[in-house]
């Protein structure tokens, strides 16, 4: 379900637009001695009129967030490059995709257990066809994953498996935002950053600030949805209190979830449990044989398999 998730096809919420500009975007990153209008054109098979209007939109966003251009013609080559560096491709192109009103719809529900739908609508400028198609989108390619969006008395609702809803939020925004970006309303980026001191000087292993940030985008996701949408301990595996107990380290680490965000205890067990999806975390305790341990007792056959691997 995991690798389903982390492969839904996002490109079919994208626009024509949108799909345009992020093909100029990674063509134009990608090569390092750029593109003429014409050859940019044939590879992405639009006319030459829409190339030049997508490149100055494109520079105007990038203008709006880095003061800088992000494309510059060259007056020799006659070619179109890109400036910026990895970062500097990652920030644009999240600024392409946060225009999509797809990706905005799904952002509100990160936040909110229902989204009045006149009211959005009313809030981006679109007409209500318009979110009825967005709405079909979505649930395109949220089909895969058993969850979907239902219109109940002008009210957008997410249903489905609240699980499942949580890690497919943590994907989406993962692959929209690689951490460069925390678009949470709980709280701003100076106490994400505190958090994140606090959290791993309690989890003394060998992990990139990268890592660091998916496990917070998970924490994040988590403790939003628990405003309005509530776990049931019954979604968990029924040995899950021996994964989360006898351990020092998991106390520190609830505890500071709990100074934050003050969660249920439900919420707090379910986020230790998301431990044991991050390869990092078997590097202190002698988790790896306490947890094959535990499998091999509740779940025999799944431990076979992974002795077997």
């Amino acid at each position: 379900m995991f690798k389903v998730i982390e492969e839904l096809p996002l490109k079919a919420l994208y626009s024509r637009d949108i799909t345009i500009k992020l093909e100029i975007l990674n063509a134009l990153y990608r090569e390092y001695n750029g593109y003429t209008i014409e050859s940019l054109s044939h590879k992405i098979n639009v006319s030459k009129k829409t190339i030049y209007k997508y490149i100055k939109e494109l520079n105007e966003l990038s203008i709006n967030s880095s003061e800088n251009t992000a494309f510059v013609l060259d007056s020799d080559s006659n070619n179109y490059t890109f400036l910026g560096n990895k970062i500097e491709f990652l920030e644009l192109r999240y600024r392409i995709l946060e225009s999509c009103d797809a990706i905005k719809l799904l952002l509100e529900l990160v936040h909110a257990s229902s989204i009045n739908f006149l009211n959005f609508c009313a809030k981006y400028y679109i007409s209500e066809s318009t979110l009825k198609n967005i709405i079909r989108k979505i649930n395109y390619i949220f089909k895969f994953i058993d969850i979907r969006l239902s219109v109940k008395k002008n009210e957008i609702f997410l249903n489905g498996n609240e699980v499942i809803i949580r890690y497919c939020f943590t994907s989406i925004l993962w692959r929209i935002y690689n951490g460069l970006k925390f678009p949470f309303e709980l709280m701003d980026k100076e106490i994400i950053q505190k958090l994140k001191g606090d959290l791993f000087k309690n989890l003394p292993l060998s992990i990139s600030e990268g890592r660091k940030n998916l496990f917070l985008y998970l924490l994040l996701v988590n403790a939003t949805r628990a405003h309005n949408n509530k776990l049931s301990s019954s979604l968990f595996p029924n040995f899950y209190k021996e994964l989360t107990g006898k351990s020092d380290i998991l106390v520190k680490l609830a505890a500071t979830l709990h100074n934050y965000f003050k969660l249920s205890t439900v919420e707090l067990e379910f986020n230790l449990i998301l431990l044991y999806t991050f390869p990092e975390f078997y590097q202190f305790e002698d988790k790896l044989f306490y947890t094959l341990n535990i499998l091999e007792k509740k779940l025999p056959v799944l431990f076979i398999i992974l002795f077997l691997f």
